[in-house]
């Protein structure tokens, strides 16, 4: 793996902070927040990585992010119980 997702509680936060001020807190659905185009996540850096990996191999992550980015490219949430043998 070179690299993975990293979750960002905080655009979350910063939403529900910004209704309970504005004196409109509502319940609804923050699971949004927590995709990349609203900054609720992000890629994790290559750190050691980063001078080893092929520019190829670089460009093909950068493209996929993109479209995560754009909304082109969504993965999709399984929240069902995971099933073993």
């Amino acid at each position: 793996m070179i690299t993975g997702p990293v979750w960002d509680m905080w655009p979350t936060i910063k939403h529900v902070v910004t209704l309970v001020k504005a004196g409109v807190p509502t319940a609804q659905d923050f699971g949004g927040f927590s995709y990349m185009g609203k900054g609720g996540s992000y890629l994790a850096p290559y750190h050691n990585w980063d001078s080893k990996l092929p520019a190829s191999v670089k460009a093909m992550v950068e493209k996929r992010k993109a479209e995560m980015l754009d909304g082109t490219f969504r993965a999709d949430i399984d929240e069902s119980t995971p099933k073993s043998d």
